[in-house]
């Protein structure tokens, strides 16, 4: 290569991290995707009442609502009656449920090098040789010479890099099974008549 060449080459790429630039996002997505799980599990699990003994999983824990309602009694008057509702506190409480609908990971690096290189020369040169009048000292001879030699060179270089991160999350709908044993609950609450 001659000087003053300019050589952008993969090298410089090579330094670059793409590897960890890659997967960074992907491994913390994945691991942000873990805790929403842990977190939904630990939700659920702390509604569960413990059994007596300690011993199994426990059932759900149940509200009670008292509600007044109108009956007829035996003589045909409507009379006022409290009644009770025994609700399951799981299925009064929104369940946290996210999904990671996607994720896109954009990288932009830019390299770029100027270069400038300026050469002046300049020259000059004058010679006078000549006689006058009886050979003026039998010969004459006079020489100016000038040189002038400038050069100037510039090198720019310029990195840069960009990483764009996005993780679009909403919330997802229930599993399967939770939505069966909410929907069996929800089927199962008692209505005063």
């Amino acid at each position: 290569m001659a000087d003053g060449d300019i050589n952008v080459s993969p090298a410089e790429f090579q330094k670059i991290p793409l590897d960890f630039i890659i997967a960074t996002p992907l491994l913390t997505t994945i691991n942000a995707h873990r805790q929403a799980a842990e977190t939904t599990l630990a939700f659920i699990t702390k509604l569960l009442n413990k059994p007596a003994d300690g011993n199994g999983p426990g059932g759900v824990d149940n509200l009670q609502f008292k509600m007044k309602v109108n009956e007829v009694d035996s003589n045909g008057k409507s009379v006022q009656a409290e009644r009770e509702i025994s609700v399951p506190l799981i299925t009064l409480v929104k369940v946290p449920s996210l999904n990671f609908d996607s994720m896109s990971v954009s990288f932009n690096y830019n390299i770029s090098q100027i270069s400038k290189e300026v050469n002046t020369n300049a020259q000059q040169a004058k010679l006078d040789i000549g006689t006058t009048g009886i050979l003026k000292g039998f010969f004459n001879a006079s020489l100016v010479g000038s040189v002038e030699h400038s050069r100037t060179r510039e090198t720019t270089s310029n990195r840069g890099g960009t990483l764009e991160v996005k993780v679009n999350v909403s919330e997802s709908q229930l599993p399967a099974g939770l939505q069966k044993i909410l929907d069996a609950l929800v089927e199962n609450i008692e209505l005063p008549k």
